[in-house]
Parts: structure tokens; C-alpha cells; sequence
């Protein structure tokens, strides 16, 4: 699908859909404990749609009834192979993998589209304190995963993803005998914290006794099972941007007090100069400066704010600079690489300087910007196209399903969109 985005100034109100990250361990905090575990609201987004699915695989019981998901574990099958199909989802891979390792000892995983051009496992036996063997293809799926998770005192090189080890920290609870993990380098610490606290609130105690840390003992009962699972900070923050470069809005069921790591499009917009105020501890007003400036901000937690905040970059007044860029290859695209092109292609600058892109101000005239089959593209894109001076096609735009599968409705508030197939 291509979809023509013409110039629009962002103005009104926009409620943020659920968190498809906490979605995702919610869904994991089900199959691991085997407990029923009642939430809401709902994002039919795919990723939370391949959770779901392979909560199935897992003999979960997933019902849909109106805005609420009930995850009832039945039986486990006895079987010696399990193969898991996990769709285009990074992190469900990586949680899903280890949590099936609880109850199997023979593992298959794969998945298809971009998850199968995604390096996901880092180099070497990471998890073999643990009992298990990885086996790959350089990294790539399928994977195939031997032995069952048991618990072990171990430190731990930081492997490549902090999903690894939520999916460590999702499982170990659930398992005889008490753990302990020290994480050396660890990176994207926000989103360990996302983990934290939901195990936090469904009763489960992870102890920390000094940074990067954790202590974990086993056969904890899940003690609260219903969750009401807080907006998408990554959604919202395409909000913002859009409204920080042009327009007035009132975004809505974003939590103040969020862990989520793109929580941090705020210190973004400090610099940047936009007008921002919390109203209350769930409604966030943003209005576009006559006046912006640039910014300079550190994104090795928060990789996913790159599209949206290049975009944010071609309005300010002066280059940008955001450093932390190498962890951006291997997402649903390689991001650092497929920004510079279609920059490249919209006559727009930008340069690397070794862990650092600049961009620079520019003029968005109009033409053509690819996906690359990235839903964080596609955001970034609409940005770009609302102040351009003859509008932008977006091609491959409806990759954006994978996150945020509403945005068309939501954006019919603001503008009015052209989709072609």
C-alpha cells in the first residue's frame, strides 16, 4: 500500500493505544506461570497478535471479549519437539524462547519477512549456565534451542539485546531454586525496567543489590492477574514530534510516571524548544515553537526514537546530533541505512560521525519516501509529509500495521489521506 500525505498542521486530541511492549510480557507472564491473567485495553496491532498466537502454541487459551483479553493456561502437550512460528516480532522471539524452555527441551524457531533478515542471537553459548544450547545460523533464524532452563549463579556479557534477559527474568521466577544474574554492559536498561515492574505488580520479587544485579528466587504465584497495560510511549512520541514541528495537541493515556524508554522524546523536546506541559498525569499538551532550536541527545536506551527525531531534526535550527546510531542495523530495517537513503532521495542532509548521525535543517519539497517495510519509517515519513510543501507518498506504508494498526483512523482527525494499492 502507498498513502499521500499533504501538508497538515497536527491540532486536537489523540488517546494513545496500549503498550504493545508490555502487551507482549503480559502475555509471556501468562505462559510462564501458567495462571489466568486478565488485561486490557486490547491493541490489535500484529506483534501483540503473534503474542497471542504464540501464547496458542503454548496451550494458552486466548479470548478476545470487547476491550479485555482472557489468557487461561490449560494442559501442556507432551511433546519432544516444539516449533514455534513467531511471525515478524523481535521481542516475542527472544521472550517466548527462553520461556519455552521451562516446559520443552527440543525448540524450533522461526518467523518470516524482515524477522528473518534480523541478526537476534549473539555469538557463543550466552545461556549455557542456564542449561541451554542455542544453535543458528550466524545468528539468523531459525534457531534451535536444547536443554530446559534451570537456575544458576552467573555473570552474564550484555547479548546484544536487553530482551534476552527480560525473557531470563520472566521465566527464572517460575523455576526451582534461587538464581542470580550480574549483566556486564548492560544497554536499553528502561526496558528491563518495563519487565520489572510488571512482574513487580503481579506480585513476583526481583531483587537488585547493587546495579545490573538481580536476584531471583523460584515458585513465586503470580498474586495480582489483572493488569490494565499503560499507552504506548513509542506511539505517543510520534505525536509529539508531529505536533513539536507543527501544531497543538492534547495527547492522551501516556503515564507520567512511565519506565518506557521513549519516555525520553521529552528531553528531546527541552532542547528542541517546543511548548510542552502535563496536565494531569495522563494528558500531555504539546505546541509547536515559532522559535526551535537543536539538540543533542544520547539514543543507546531508546533506539526507536531515531526515525522520528531525524524527522524532528530537518525543522530545527541548526544540525542535530544524536549519538548511540550502532544499535540501529539490526531492527525491522537497518535504520541508520534507510534513513540516509530516503534522506538522500528527499534532497535532505545527513552525516555519520563513527557512533554519531548529524542531521541538518532542510526543506521537504515532495516526492517519494520508502518504508523499507519499518513501521517506525512510516511515522517518520508522515512527519516529514505534514510539512512538506507538496505532500509526500509513503510507499509500503501499511508496514505500520505491525505497531500501531489505527493510525489512519486517528490521523483522519488532523487530515485527510489518499491510500492506493
Amino acid at each position: 500500500m502507498k498513502t499521500f500525505v499533504k501538508p497538515f498542521i497536527w491540532n486536537g486530541n489523540i488517546k494513545i493505544p496500549a503498550s504493545k511492549s508490555h502487551w507482549q510480557r503480559i502475555v509471556a507472564l501468562a505462559v510462564a506461570s501458567r495462571q489466568k491473567i486478565i488485561a486490557s485495553p486490547v491493541n490489535p496491532c500484529e506483534d501483540v497478535l503473534t503474542s497471542f498466537d504464540l501464547a496458542r502454541q503454548l496451550d494458552v487459551e486466548v479470548e478476545v471479549s470487547g476491550n479485555k483479553v482472557f489468557l487461561s493456561p490449560n494442559k501442556l502437550q507432551n511433546r519432544d519437539t516444539v516449533t514455534l512460528h513467531t511471525g515478524e516480532s523481535g521481542l516475542s522471539t527472544r521472550i517466548f524462547s527462553i520461556i519455552s524452555t521451562l516446559f520443552y527441551s527440543n525448540i524450533k524457531i522461526d518467523g518470516k519477512g524482515s524477522l528473518n533478515r534480523r541478526k537476534l542471537l549473539p555469538s557463543g553459548d550466552f545461556l549455557k549456565a542456564f542449561g541451554l544450547i542455542f544453535d543458528s545460523n550466524n545468528g539468523y533464524l531459525p534457531v534451535s534451542i536444547k536443554g530446559k532452563l534451570h537456575h544458576a549463579e552467573t555473570s552474564l556479557l550484555f547479548p546484544g539485546s536487553s530482551q534476552w534477559i527480560s525473557g531470563l527474568l520472566m521465566a527464572l521466577p517460575f523455576l526451582e531454586g534461587k538464581s542470580q544474574i550480574k549483566i556486564n554492559s548492560l544497554k536499553s536498561r528502561p526496558y528491563i525496567d518495563i519487565t520489572l515492574d510488571i512482574l513487580r505488580k503481579a506480585g513476583i520479587q526481583i531483587y537488585e543489590p547493587e546495579k545490573d544485579l538481580f536476584v531471583v528466587h523460584g515458585y513465586q504465584p503470580v498474586l495480582n492477574c489483572r493488569f490494565k497495560v499503560e499507552s504506548d510511549w513509542s506511539t505517543a512520541a510520534f505525536y509529539i514530534v508531529g505536533s513539536a514541528c507543527h501544531g497543538e495537541l492534547i495527547i492522551e493515556g501516556i503515564s507520567k510516571s512511565s519506565s518506557h524508554a521513549d519516555k525520553k522524546i521529552l528531553e528531546v523536546l527541552e532542547q528542541y524548544g517546543a511548548n510542552v506541559n502535563w496536565l494531569n498525569d495522563d494528558q500531555l499538551y504539546v505546541k509547536s515553537s515559532d522559535k526551535s532550536g537543536s539538540f543533542d541527545i544520547d539514543i543507546s536506551d531508546s533506539p526507536d526514537l531515531f526515525p522520528v527525531i531525524c524527522a524532528m531534526a530537518v525543522r530545527a535550527s541548526g544540525p542535530c546530533r544524536i549519538y548511540g546510531i550502532e544499535r540501529l542495523e539490526h531492527k525491522e530495517s537497518n535504520r541508520l541505512a534507510t534513513i540516509m537513503e530516503e534522506w538522500n532521495r528527499l534532497g535532505l542532509k545527513i552525516e555519520t560521525e563513527g557512533n554519531v548521525a548529524v542531521v541538518y535543517p532542510g526543506n521537504v519539497k515532495g516526492g517519494e519516501f520508502y518504508s523499507h517495510n519499518d513501521h517506525r519509517l512510516v511515522m517518520a515519513g508522515i512527519i516529514l509529509g505534514s510539512f512538506s510543501e507538496r505532500g509526500l507518498w509513503i510507499l509500503g506504508s501499511d508496514a505500520v500495521n505491525k505497531s500501531y494498526p489505527q493510525i489512519w483512523d486517528d490521523l483522519s482527525k488532523f487530515t485527510t489521506l489518499e491510500h492506493k494499492r
